[in-house]
């Protein structure tokens, strides 16, 4: 989907990606003399952080999902249960709450639960684990970003609620703030400060609850702003980076502090692009944890690779056709050496899913793992000259722009400086130059399209009065609630971040007292002030 045909000064047909690596038209021996394969489990880890004995016999599927409020999304978690997802609760949250606004706010009017499950208080994290055990649910992820201290206090304060013991099931936060900058817009406060919060969230999950994920480095919104493949690896672990260097700066150790991070990318149509991509990735980070942090222990040095399905090659004209698109995407996951995998529902680009769409979004990594059997070996493409070849060319271009983005000053500077966001503009801007001038196809769109209407599937119909419901279960809350021990709990919240203090203990106490997420937010607000893009080159 990303490559435009051109031909060489000999006239031979060839093929070039939108990073501008070349394609030829075929590839032997001489092109991989120098690649660095090794064998899986072994640094740097191209071919995968497993060795052959100790490779997983499943593979961990999950699906996102989350509307409208936490008793109508648990109900469809249970039924993604029933389906057979593998991956416990994959928990999307609606806009207003990753922004820090609670459902009343006149900010959230008319989109509460529209993109996620709406969440205000500890009440909202109750019912949504309410019937489940959070020890029986296993894993729980969440898209929590500029608020993951906040989930982080408000899943760990459920779990003691029920009497769980928080070994006993994990937690893996999305805790991303960086990447809000130049590929979300979901970013709240000054990027200084927005990095200490995440940071905050990491140092405690790495020294009070180690079986915890608190940090997912998250490329997949910058490929969904309109990155290319390269500009999603680079960026990503430029970021990762930023992360680690500010925890081990606080005395955590790399060895204990990176076998709990993962890299989270999205995969495209470009299968062998993304496949290439993805190994590149694991000896790029393999080599840094190393060379640059001093990581001594494989587990520290091994990246586990996250991946979704691409929103933006999902299209509303003939929708069914996404099910062969996520289909491609996912076994380019499987053949990258992905170890845990995201898959849209076919009619995304148009609404929530239905319960049907993601019953068959839940059946593509079943079929191919436990029919088509793709999980059966390591890094079955190893060795093969045109993987093996981009592979090389993908690293190779990521040390090129990693030494530009150093010169900088880093993943901070670049997002200051807008240097990461304008990169990405220009990228969605050739993307959109070539959609339009049909040197990229997307089938049914410019291209093979049917003149006649499409006949629209079953589009997911949201409860009206959810936004309403949702509102006066706020009021409800907050009339029965301590308000004493809320504005205690805050005042202390203000006083722990003007401190520096690691800013989880008392946030913890906040969302016990059910303090709102715009409350907490608002105290970050006063002490921090917000986010200024037109001030920062954006």
């Amino acid at each position: 989907m990303a490559y435009r045909d051109h031909s060489d000064a000999e006239g031979n047909d060839e093929t070039v990606t939108r990073d501008g690596i070349v394609i030829k038209p075929v590839y032997d021996a001489d092109d991989v003399a120098d690649a660095e394969i090794g064998a899986p489990g072994e640094f740097p880890f191209t071919r995968g952080i497993f060795a052959p004995a100790d490779r997983p016999r499943s593979w961990r599927a999950e699906h996102y999902a989350g509307f409208g409020s936490a008793s109508e999304s648990k109900e469809r978690f249970a039924y993604l249960k029933r389906m057979g997802t593998s991956g416990g609760m994959s928990i999307a949250l609606d806009m207003p709450t990753q922004v820090g606004l609670d459902s009343d706010h006149p900010l959230a009017a008319g989109e509460v639960g529209h993109v996620g499950v709406a969440i205000d208080t500890l009440a909202d994290v109750e019912e949504l684990f309410s019937g489940s055990r959070l020890d029986e649910v296993k894993h729980v992820f969440c898209t929590a970003n500029s608020i993951a201290p906040i989930i982080l206090a408000m899943i760990l304060a459920a779990a003691q609620q029920q009497g769980v013991s928080p070994d006993s099931f994990t937690v893996q936060l999305q805790n991303d703030s960086l990447k809000e900058y130049f590929a979300r817009g979901t970013q709240i406060y000054p990027v200084q400060d927005a990095l200490r919060l995440s940071a905050d969230t990491i140092e405690y999950c790495t020294r009070h609850l180690p079986e915890w994920s608190p940090l997912s480095i998250s490329g997949a919104h910058m490929r969904g702003a309109g990155a290319t493949a390269l500009q999603e690896l680079t960026y990503t672990i430029c970021d990762g980076l930023a992360y680690v260097e500010e925890v081990t700066k606080r005395g955590v150790d790399i060895d204990t502090l990176a076998p709990n991070l993962e890299l989270h990318f999205t995969v495209q149509m470009d299968l062998f692009e993304e496949v290439a991509k993805l190994r590149a990735a694991r000896r790029i980070w393999a080599k840094l944890m190393r060379e640059r942090f001093g990581a001594t222990s494989n587990v520290a040095m091994a990246a586990w690779i996250t991946t979704a399905t691409s929103g933006v090659t999902l299209t509303a004209q003939e929708p069914l056709n996404n099910i062969i698109r996520t289909t491609t995407e996912t076994i380019a996951a499987i053949l990258g050496g992905a170890n845990n995998h995201r898959v849209a529902s076919y009619d995304e680009a148009l609404s929530i899913p239905t319960k049907d769409s993601a019953r068959i979004a839940t059946r593509i990594p079943q079929i191919l793992t436990l029919e088509a059997e793709l999980t059966s070996t390591a890094d079955p493409l190893g060795g093969s000259y045109f993987v093996e070849s981009l592979t090389s060319e993908m690293e190779s271009r990521f040390w090129q722009e990693f030494a530009a983005i150093e010169e900088r000053g880093g993943a901070v500077a670049a997002i200051e400086d807008g240097y990461f966001f304008r990169n990405i503009v220009q990228s969605a801007l050739r993307w959109q130059e070539d959609f339009d001038s049909g040197a990229l196809t997307v089938v049914a769109v410019n291209r093979y399209h049917e003149n006649a209407d499409d006949v629209p599937p079953e589009i997911f119909e949201g409860d009206p009065d959810a936004e309403r419901r949702q509102i006066e279960r706020l009021h409800a809350v907050k009339a029965s609630r301590d308000q004493v021990a809320v504005d205690a709990s805050l005042v202390a919240l203000a006083e722990a971040t003007a401190r520096g203090d690691n800013v989880v203990p008392t946030v913890l106490d906040a969302v016990r007292a059910y303090a709102t997420v715009g409350e907490i937010c608002e105290v970050w607000s006063k002490q921090f002030g917000s986010w200024d893009a037109a001030a920062n080159a954006l």
